[in-house]
């Protein structure tokens, strides 16, 4: 079977990159590139929660509730058939709820920038590279911290490749990555797993895995952190231009990280 993955299906798989949107969000990508000249904006707002404990600093200090609204900006665009150009931009509103008091911050907390090559293709499976050069953006020293201020470069290994399931079409992402972090917070590593299946017309299940590890380097109580998120969402095509993703996720394993939930709502448009 020959796999090119009709606009209607691209779009989809494009909206599976917006599922995951943690305080330090992974890498947003698929192996497949754009075309050349052509690209897309998914707009993601994200709603998130976290009982945090006393010992906890991940997402924020002190014990309490965390809560924060986000807005992520993501894109492609097609350098060459081969080469995909992108960015994500976030921007937050953060709050934790204590004995004491809230506190709140807000602003951007994140700028991104990355290129992503295909090195391989046969038929309905293609493998990519990618790099992404994170720029300060935000203070992780305030409660809640908003963005981390510290430059992050990550290599990223992506393959994907096209399904048919039982007569449902549909796709596999699996991913991993090392991200440098300079000053405090620690190396990590990263892995994403996304199945997306057609499930009627016009519409798509999306169910992802994000794991990310610190290598345990700031010790007990910083920036040393291990989260494991699980997300499921639902992708109606509009028409060849406009889609909406609707989803939830939960943190279902950490170290050193309170476990949330989030519900999030994308809207596409592809030029």
């Amino acid at each position: 079977m020959q796999f090119i993955p009709p606009r209607r299906m691209l779009a989809a798989i494009l909206f599976a990159a917006a599922v995951l949107m943690l305080p330090a969000p992974a890498a947003l990508a698929n192996p497949w590139p754009q075309e050349k000249g052509r690209g897309f904006v998914i707009s993601t707002l994200r709603y998130y929660r976290a009982d945090v404990g006393p010992a906890d600093r991940n997402p924020a200090r002190g014990g309490g509730t965390f809560q924060s609204w986000s807005l992520y900006e993501y894109g492609e665009y097609g350098l060459t058939d081969a080469t995909t150009l992108g960015f994500n931009l976030g921007f937050e509103d953060a709050s934790v709820e204590t004995l004491t008091g809230t506190d709140r911050h807000h602003g951007m907390n994140l700028a991104e920038g990355f290129l992503r090559q295909v090195v391989w293709r046969d038929g309905d499976a293609v493998l990519a590279v990618q790099g992404l050069l994170k720029l300060p953006a935000g203070d992780r020293d305030e409660n809640p911290p908003v963005g981390d201020d510290q430059v992050d470069a990550e290599l990223r290994l992506l393959y994907g490749r096209g399904l048919d399931l039982r007569g449902w079409s549909g796709f596999l992402n699996v991913e991993g990555a090392y991200r440098y972090r300079a000053d405090d917070p620690s190396d990590q590593l990263r892995a994403t797993t996304t199945l997306g299946l057609h499930v009627a017309q016009d519409w798509m299940a999306l169910f992802q895995i994000d794991n990310l590890v610190s290598r345990r380097g700031t010790g007990p109580g910083g920036w040393d952190y291990d989260l494991h998120t699980v997300s499921l969402s639902a992708v109606r095509d509009l028409s060849e231009t406009w889609g909406l993703q609707l989803g939830v996720s939960d943190d279902v394993a950490s170290r050193n990280h309170a476990l949330g939930q989030a519900v999030f709502a994308a809207v596409w448009m592809r030029f």
